[in-house]
């Protein structure tokens, strides 16, 4: 008797287990991006590079996230066209099962600041970041 019980409770255990592991990992192929979040982590030293500057650099490449499925968003992808940005260091993306991306984003600080006059007086701020 104990023998059927625990052939029934391994074999419930085990449909159990392929029961969550279908839900779960066809979960992530209908959830779309709901909601992104862009931080520009040493925003407080240098204002080079902006909350909005980030989400038009994205949008321009057509690789905002929000509004597609979470499956088909490519994080590298993503990194890599932040990163080409003069003004970025480094770009960390990642997802959360709730339908969020992340992106924090690193400023590039530059190496030099030249201000130069036009042929109105006015005055003009360049600058050039590091190679």
């Amino acid at each position: 008797m104990k023998g059927v019980l625990k052939f029934f409770a391994g074999l419930l255990l085990i449909a159990y287990i392929v029961f969550a592991v279908v839900k779960w990992s066809s979960k992530e192929d209908i959830d779309m991006c709901s909601r992104v979040t862009i931080a520009v982590v040493d925003s407080a030293k240098a204002a080079f590079i902006g909350v909005k500057d980030v989400q038009t650099l994205l949008e321009r490449k057509h690789l905002y996230p929000e509004g597609m499925p979470m499956n088909k968003i490519d994080l590298s992808e993503i990194e890599q066209a932040l990163q080409s940005h003069p003004f970025i260091l480094e770009a960390q993306c990642y997802k959360t099962p709730t339908g969020t991306m992340h992106i924090d984003v690193s400023q590039r600080l530059p190496v030099m600041r030249i201000l130069s006059a036009d042929s109105k007086s006015k005055m003009k701020d360049y600058f050039i970041p590091p190679m």
